[in-house]
């Protein structure tokens, strides 16, 4: 019996040029998108900052979620 062996490549295996260009191309228009999806879907749940304030939420390693909190000036 072959078994296939699984080979683990850097960005699962995107040609990193290709990458780039495709960034180039169509990151901006594809990440505003996403941010207008996630905008329109927010909503307040109970905690006020002041307006001059935001919170950024940091992924983190098992689970573990950090918060960064930042006065605009």
């Amino acid at each position: 019996m072959d078994l296939e062996t699984f080979k683990k490549l850097p960005l699962g295996g995107v040609d990193r040029r290709a990458l780039i260009g495709l960034l180039q191309d169509q990151g901006a228009a594809a990440a505003e998108r996403v941010l207008a999806t996630q905008r329109a879907r927010m909503k307040p749940h109970g905690v006020k900052i002041a307006e001059d304030a935001v919170v950024l939420f940091l992924g983190g390693s098992n689970g573990i979620t950090r918060s960064l909190a930042a006065q605009l000036a």
